[in-house]
């Protein structure tokens, strides 16, 4: 008669064979001296499994049924341990974590200050000069990528008034800029934290705070409370027209004391933390 093994996969093929070889039934008896025969090449031969112990194999899938019990009469394996670090996420036997955790992947650190400084030079079309079609996300990539920027930032933004969703006033809501002091890179104090910068006037002007040599003017778009001027470039996005521009050597009137063509090329300021 035909042996059973358990697992419907073995099961089949198992069937199978039967009906390909009709009328041979294998006796109790010689499934004994089968596997007699199959402990003995087991004892004699240690480099390797049986003849048998192959066939049992191709038949059972590997030495397991589909149910996941292990090999029949095989005994517990050594390597159990190995696959279930693996499966797990715990450690394998050689103390090696199945994951680990690259340095990209740890917390930044936080910030300590608010950080102003001088950025690149550019005529009113800033959308055209920071190449990113917004005007916005094109200033505040100028302001990424100058050699003033600190190293200690993660976050840069333009000091400037685009609309009356995006201008200075509404910067703290708008970019989450933390409570912190505002500085220079070198750590003169500018004002005590950004909303004080919106009351018009600076502890120390930028030109004493260090980020200009001498008075000069700088673009802003900002009436001086911090709000839009409508004489900004067209909302930073061509060189036609008028914007305000700032002195740098003025602590008081920060935001606005003069009105510049468009074609003209002046700095811009950044913040970043």
């Amino acid at each position: 008669m035909c042996a059973w093994i358990f697992g419907a996969a073995a099961f089949s093929v198992v069937m199978a064979g039967c009906y390909e070889r009709p009328g041979r039934d294998i006796e109790s008896s010689e499934l004994a001296e089968t596997q007699d025969d199959d402990d003995d090449d087991d004892d004699d031969d240690d480099d390797g499994p049986g003849p048998d112990d192959g066939d049992d194999d191709a038949l059972t899938g590997g030495g397991s049924s589909s149910t996941g019990d292990a090999n029949l009469d095989d005994g517990p394996d050594d390597d159990d341990d190995d696959d279930d670090a693996t499966t797990t996420g715990e450690s394998s036997d050689d103390g090696d974590p199945a994951t680990s955790s690259s340095s990209d992947g740890a917390p930044l650190p936080m910030p300590t200050r608010v950080v102003i400084y001088r950025g690149p030079s550019t005529n009113g079309n800033i959308a055209a000069a920071g190449g990113q079609g917004d005007a916005r996300a094109s200033a505040d990539a100028l302001c990424s990528d100058v050699p003033e920027l600190p190293d200690e930032c993660t976050e840069a933004h333009a000091l400037l008034s685009f609309d009356a969703g995006d201008e200075i006033a509404n910067m703290v809501t708008s970019f989450s800029i933390p409570d912190l002091p505002v500085e220079a890179p070198d750590g003169t104090l500018i004002d005590h934290d950004f909303e004080s910068l919106l009351d018009g006037g600076l502890l120390v002007s930028f030109v004493d705070a260090g980020l200009f040599p001498d008075s000069e003017l700088y673009w802003t778009g900002t009436w001086t409370d911090g709000e839009v001027n409508a004489y900004n470039c067209e909302e930073w996005t061509s060189t036609m027209g008028y914007s305000i521009a700032a002195d740098s050597s003025s602590a008081s009137g920060w935001f606005g004391a003069a009105s510049v063509m468009c074609t003209q090329t002046l700095p811009i300021l950044c913040a970043c933390w």
